[in-house]
């Protein structure tokens, strides 16, 4: 008798990659009980995860990972108290790092950063305008933690998203938040080579900075309100190695007025999608 390792990996661009084995035992005669080189040691690539065939993985367990991906985002941003709107098209650049640790524990480092965006009207000056947004996190969490028939993964970190918009040389308009975010992301493997990923994270307002076109030139902090994000996904397991992920991704912010400091309320709305290749 003889047992054969199989293991699986489910891995997104926005949560952490897990690890089951499923031993695979048969019964053979005493002719068959030593298998080939072939059969113990080349997988089938059309049955293999990415992480089957992954050399980053260390003898220590932890294996890591490199995601670079370009996203089409459409923004819109308003503040009825402060007579300001944005309509935005953006095209940003992104990379996850993502370390896959012992103890079914995982650390992701988001980054992002816009490298092209189309005219955008601003209803505070009424003229076209340059937006560039950009976002940093940090995430810790553990993976598979359910018996659903597929890998779940949950987190919580710290981040941070900014945008800021120009409308001239003299004058600009910027909104940034730090926040707290905890998130889920499940991954459902739905034939040989393709994995559906669906995921949601709320994001809970810490601090944030708020400054429009025409308004004081301080800038004013809130600290009530918050955001949330939901996407879906497939993840093609393309091999020697790598993986090439899509997400459709929605987000949302709500940012409460104060009336003791006289700040507005706010609120912003995107919808992107991302194509990008796990390493």
């Amino acid at each position: 008798m003889k047992r054969l390792p199989v293991f699986v990996l489910v891995l997104s661009g926005l949560y952490a990659p897990s690890l089951l084995a499923e031993p695979i035992s048969t019964l053979r005669s005493d002719e068959e009980a030593t298998p080939s080189p072939e059969a113990v040691e080349q997988p089938s690539e059309e049955t293999s995860s990415p992480e089957s065939y992954r050399s980053q993985q260390n003898s220590d367990g932890t294996a890591v990972f490199l995601t670079p991906s370009v996203s089409y985002k459409q923004l819109d941003q308003e503040s009825d108290a402060a007579g300001f709107q944005l309509d935005s098209h953006l095209f940003q650049l992104n990379v996850d790092f993502e370390v896959l640790g012992g103890n079914f524990a995982y650390h992701r480092l988001s980054l992002g950063h816009t490298f092209n965006n189309t005219s955008e009207q601003t209803s505070a000056t009424d003229q076209t305008a340059e937006v560039t947004s950009s976002h940093f996190g940090y995430h810790v969490g553990a993976m598979n933690l359910s018996a659903f028939p597929g890998d779940l993964a949950v987190w919580t970190g710290l981040a941070w998203q900014g945008i800021q918009v120009r409308d001239n040389p003299e004058g600009k308009s910027s909104m940034r938040y730090v926040y707290l975010p905890f998130g889920l992301d499940l991954g459902m493997r739905f034939d040989n080579s393709s994995f559906l990923v669906v995921g949601a994270e709320y994001r809970l307002l810490v601090k944030g900075w708020e400054r429009y076109e025409g308004e004081s030139s301080v800038s004013p902090t809130q600290a009530n309100g918050g955001g949330y994000a939901a996407w879906v996904g497939i993840d093609y397991l393309a091999g020697n190695g790598r993986a090439i992920t899509t997400r459709l991704k929605l987000e949302r912010w709500t940012i409460e007025e104060s009336i003791a400091d006289e700040l507005p309320d706010s609120s912003s709305n995107s919808l992107s999608l991302a194509l990008g290749m796990r390493f």
